[in-house]
């Protein structure tokens, strides 16, 4: 049926709300749409998935981690690994 009160030149054309192409439908698990949504549409904006803030926050945690297990820690393959990075949490 056509649109009595329009014309062609009233229309709106459709914006696409992602600026990597064509879209599809796909099927997720309902607990995950939300936070997968998020992380597409960073990455269709070539945002960053995971800021510099965030890395801070992992590496201090790890840091606690490691300082903890450290009173009557053994030496082992790892001990050349948590030295390493003692020294970058160090450089922090």
């Amino acid at each position: 049926m056509a649109n009595l009160k329009g014309n062609v030149e009233s229309l709106r054309p459709y914006e696409n709300k992602w600026r990597s192409g064509k879209t599809q439908t796909i099927r997720v698990p309902i607990v995950l749409a939300e936070q997968i949504l998020i992380a597409a549409h960073k990455l269709d904006t070539n945002e960053a998935l995971v800021t510099e803030d965030d890395i801070a926050n992992y590496l201090t945690e790890l840091k606690a981690k490691i300082e903890a297990k450290e009173t009557g820690y053994r030496a082992n393959s790892a001990s050349k690994l948590i030295s390493a990075l003692k020294v970058i949490f160090d450089k922090l």
